[in-house]
């Protein structure tokens, strides 16, 4: 039961890290549609 724990643990931590490291992308991308829909809207 322990072993399970620490692997959960493990794998939320990375699931952790790789959110970290695609949320500025995701954000990026995020402004850039959003952006656009600016634009389009006002134009």
């Amino acid at each position: 039961m322990a072993l399970l724990g620490a692997m959960i643990k493990t794998l939320m931590a990375a699931l952790l890290a790789l959110g970290a490291l695609a949320l500025p992308t995701y954000a990026a991308t995020f402004s850039m549609k959003r952006g656009l829909n600016l634009d389009q809207w006002t134009t």
